[in-house]
């Protein structure tokens, strides 16, 4: 019996794949616990749908990505006032989310988490912050944190 696979199954097949598998595996196993369907027509067509659907998601979140990285690049070094002691050594430091709602201010919204900084900003001087947007737009951005 040919069936489409639903989730993952260890050994088996992964979640999208069709299958011929023997019919007991599939009534008492994989039917019962939701794994797979029979890969009838309706249910090919139905499985196909969903994957054009999820791969014109995805195209769109990738295109989303492009066009905030294209603006955030063309804002070219973020800068940050910050009061500061002996040495440079910031009284706090600059966080993702102080980069996050600086991005925010001009008009580009941008999670905290998708911004990797090895450690907070504690000193002055230029600070490189990893932007990660999506799994294929990744890119470096320049902050530099002057004495207040």
């Amino acid at each position: 019996m040919k069936v489409i696979f639903l989730q993952n199954v260890k050994g088996v097949a992964d979640k999208g794949m069709i299958k011929e598998v023997s019919d007991g595996y599939a009534r008492n196993f994989l039917f019962s616990k939701k794994l797979a369907v029979e890969a009838n027509s309706d249910n090919i067509a139905a499985h196909e749908e969903a994957k054009r659907l999820q791969a014109e998601h995805e195209a769109r979140e990738l295109a989303d990505a492009q066009s905030i990285a294209a603006k955030m690049q063309g804002m070219g070094v973020l800068n940050f006032k910050r009061p500061c002691g002996d040495k440079g050594k910031l009284f706090g430091a600059v966080t993702t989310a102080d980069i996050a709602d600086e991005f925010g201010k001009v008009g580009i919204e941008v999670d905290k988490r998708k911004l990797k900084l090895p450690e907070n900003i504690k000193t002055l001087g230029k600070h490189v912050v990893q932007v990660r947007l999506h799994p294929e737009v990744k890119f470096d951005m320049e902050v530099q944190v002057f004495e207040e």
